[in-house]
């Protein structure tokens, strides 16, 4: 809204306060559920291209490796990113070499902060399942504890499983350019269900709660790697979820966090090697729906039936 156009309003300098009263803009306070909005801009000195519309898979392979040391060091000092996604992740070159960074910070908070919000952040797409659903999923079966719960929390654990949740959106978003999929309907559908845009779909908790190699049998086989890899991350993810709520309410990160970045820091390394020197290097990716037949539109099926009809006269 321009105010200079409705009011008699200087265009810069002091505001006076009636203009603020007429407004009526309430202001949050501390106890609001709903988190407040920053506008933030951050210059970077380097000019990088998204995950999301890389094509190398051997450079988003490296551009993982690199965005998990990232949280790592952010893990480190007491920190949370709250919102990895494919937009978030950049690649950045330097001549020959390539470098991936982790942008986008807004939502970035201190582990330790006292502060806690119902709405969820982060990108539903890439978001932690638990996250998703507000609620401690691998803590024990049991209702030995009738205390009050500690409110849910995000902790370092939700940041490594959305980089999981960016490796499958990748696997299942593109295929191989020169060795498409064979079963693209298959691969096509399973992309919808575990990435419906929106929140509290079971789909995405089973999938991660399940996920196998032999589960992925729509992937092309020159990205198997990339699913073996998944299927192993998704293991040790649970694993460490389940250790680190075995106390539940009190949760236990020590020693957990560490074991869970070496471990996947560890295989991340092993796949780009892989496709950097082995077999399956210099696999190059394309969206997967360039492969899908095209449904032809009411006036195509209209024209097309009008040719019929004039050979038959």
């Amino acid at each position: 809204m321009a105010l200079g156009s409705q009011w008699d309003l200087p265009s810069e300098g002091h505001v006076p306060d009636w203009v603020w009263r007429v407004l009526c803009v309430p202001a949050l306070n501390d106890d609001s559920p709903i988190p407040r909005r920053i506008h933030s801009r951050t210059v970077f000195e380097d000019v990088g291209v998204a995950l999301k519309d890389m094509t190398s898979l051997a450079n988003i392979i490296c551009c993982l490796k690199d965005t998990l040391k990232a949280l790592y060091y952010m893990h480190k000092v007491g920190w949370v990113h709250r919102d990895v996604s494919v937009g978030n992740i950049l690649w950045v070159t330097d001549g020959n070499q390539g470098t991936g960074k982790l942008a986008d910070f807004e939502y970035a908070r201190c582990i330790r902060s006292n502060k806690f919000h119902e709405v969820q952040t982060g990108t539903p797409h890439f978001m932690a399942v638990e996250v998703d659903s507000k609620i401690y999923l691998f803590e024990p079966d049991n209702d030995e504890g009738e205390g009050e719960c500690p409110p849910f929390r995000m902790n370092g654990l939700h940041d490594i499983e959305s980089v999981w949740w960016t490796s499958t959106w990748v696997l299942f978003y593109y295929t191989d350019q020169n060795h498409p999929t064979v079963d693209l309907v298959n691969q096509w559908n399973t992309l919808q269900a575990i990435f419906p845009g929106v929140l509290g779909r079971t789909s995405r908790q089973h999938f991660f709660t399940y996920f196998k190699l032999s589960r992925c049998k729509a992937i092309t086989k020159t990205c198997e790697p990339v699913s073996k890899f998944l299927g192993e991350f998704a293991g040790h993810l649970r694993n460490a979820y389940r250790s680190a709520e075995e106390s539940y309410p009190i949760i236990k990160l020590e020693g957990i966090l560490e074991g869970i970045h070496r471990e996947t820091a560890k295989n991340l390394i092993n796949v780009h090697k892989q496709y950097v020197h082995g077999d399956a290097s210099n696999v190059i990716l394309c969206p997967l729906h360039r492969f899908l037949p095209r449904k032809r539109s009411n006036s195509e099926v209209q024209t097309s039936q009008t040719r019929q009809q004039k050979r038959r006269c």
